[in-house]
């Protein structure tokens, strides 16, 4: 499926990063916006808690001033950012950080989005606490390749599912999804092998390509009226013995449930 994505970068938004020192705490680290927020642009294994449990802040203090965290970098967002050498992926905040165990936001935290690729290849992140209700976006492959066993969601404001935001969490055996969720882009749980059920809020109208591809684990799916869409792929190598259909679906792609386990019978 082909999309259009429109990237405002933090450059166009906020004019880019000043150039204060950065924070360093509690294995996180955060810098200032011009507009006094700040976000969290990198780890620090020196100051990483010994339980590898890392706490978002609600505000870091840079330079005597109180900063309100609103964000987690990605690696696209580095475009307005220092890079320090880095390129790719490996911008990210904390991408491809083995001695993260777990996620935590601070209580009444402000975060809002955390971009892409942000916690890619955390093979040893199993846990995230007290996601916050202000969460409303969360990019592309963001938690690609981690150890995550349950994710909860629910009082999120989040309404896509972007591509390859799960990508083969092989651990993950639950998530409880945003209550306004509209739609799940490509691969956004490809390779959850341990994914056993998934119940879909009644907002969502599409299901794109490879969404649940080889969740080998998924036997159930109550798809909502409302829902319209299934792309290629989408439940291929499931072991779906029972999937409802509502009478607003009007297109399924190519392979939607090749090598699953339901019995189509003709009227």
């Amino acid at each position: 499926m082909k999309r259009v994505y429109f990237t405002l970068t933090l450059m166009s938004l906020f004019g880019g990063l000043n150039a204060f020192a950065d924070v360093k705490q509690g294995g996180v680290v955060y810098d200032k916006m011009p507009d006094g927020k700040c976000f969290v642009v990198g780890y620090d294994e020196a100051t990483m808690p010994v339980d590898g449990i890392v706490t978002i802040a609600n505000t870091i203090n840079i330079d005597g001033t109180d900063c309100t965290v609103t964000g987690i970098l990605g690696s696209e967002d580095y475009t307005a950012y220092n890079n320090n050498g880095k390129t790719g992926d490996d911008r990210a905040a904390f991408f491809n950080c083995k001695t993260i165990k777990g996620l935590r936001f601070a209580d009444g935290s402000g975060v809002t989005w955390i971009g892409d690729h942000a916690f890619k290849s955390c093979s040893n992140l199993k846990t995230i606490e007290n996601i916050p209700s202000t969460l409303n976006d969360i990019e592309k492959w963001c938690f690609e390749g981690t150890a995550l066993e349950s994710v909860d969601l629910s009082k999120t404001n989040v309404t896509i599912m972007k591509d390859g935001v799960f990508f083969i969490n092989t651990s993950l055996t639950s998530i409880k999804l945003p209550k306004g969720l509209e739609n799940f882009w490509d691969n956004a749980f490809n390779g959850c092998t341990s994914l056993n059920n998934i119940e879909m809020p009644s907002t969502v109208k599409g299901i794109y390509n490879n969404v649940f591809l080889g969740c080998t684990s998924l036997t159930n799916v109550t798809l909502n009226e409302g829902c319209t869409t299934l792309g290629h792929h989408v439940f291929k190598n499931c072991p779906l013995a029972t999937v409802t259909f509502p009478k607003t679906l009007n297109s399924i792609g190519e392979n939607a449930f090749e090598s699953t386990n339901l019995v189509f019978r003709a009227l």
